[in-house]
């Protein structure tokens, strides 16, 4: 598995924050204009120590699922912003997740509706909760009252 690779060697160099986003969103590209989604973007130029393949998968993981996880005609808001710690904040239009089950989507194999299913395994958030460990970022989950996650 890439991440137990990576973690018995993670390298760490700088690595732009703002760069990675630009770039996964440009990858998403197809399933956002299938789905008909818009996407608001604010970044600001943020530079971070890190590992570059760690923190592109995590971004992958989180952007699929802002993008995977949201109604058609939806949007996509995400916002890296600069000031004091940097802060990326990714919110979409989703299903409503209630609050008290929003934590358990952090663990492995598990899904809002289903512990698996077709369309996926469930990992993406435990795998980008761990990479947010190994870089000592703080990765929340806030249920939207109009549905969704920020």
């Amino acid at each position: 598995m890439e991440l137990a690779s990576a973690e018995a060697h993670l390298s760490m160099t700088e690595v732009d924050l703002r760069e990675l986003v630009a770039g996964q969103i440009s990858e998403l590209e197809p399933d956002i204009r299938e789905r008909r989604l818009k996407v608001r973007l604010r970044l600001d130029p943020v530079l971070v120590t890190g590992n570059p393949q760690l923190l592109r998968q995590l971004l992958s993981n989180l952007l699929r699922n802002a993008v995977l996880h949201n109604r058609d005609g939806g949007t996509v808001a995400v916002s890296l912003t600069a000031a004091g710690n940097p802060v990326l904040a990714i919110e979409n239009d989703g299903e409503h997740i209630p609050p008290e089950q929003l934590q358990t989507l952090a663990e492995p194999f598990t899904r809002l509706h289903a512990r698996t299913a077709a369309n996926g395994h469930g990992l993406g958030l435990s795998i980008a909760q761990r990479i947010a460990e190994l870089h000592t970022i703080d990765l929340s989950l806030s249920s939207r009252p109009s549905g969704g996650i920020l």
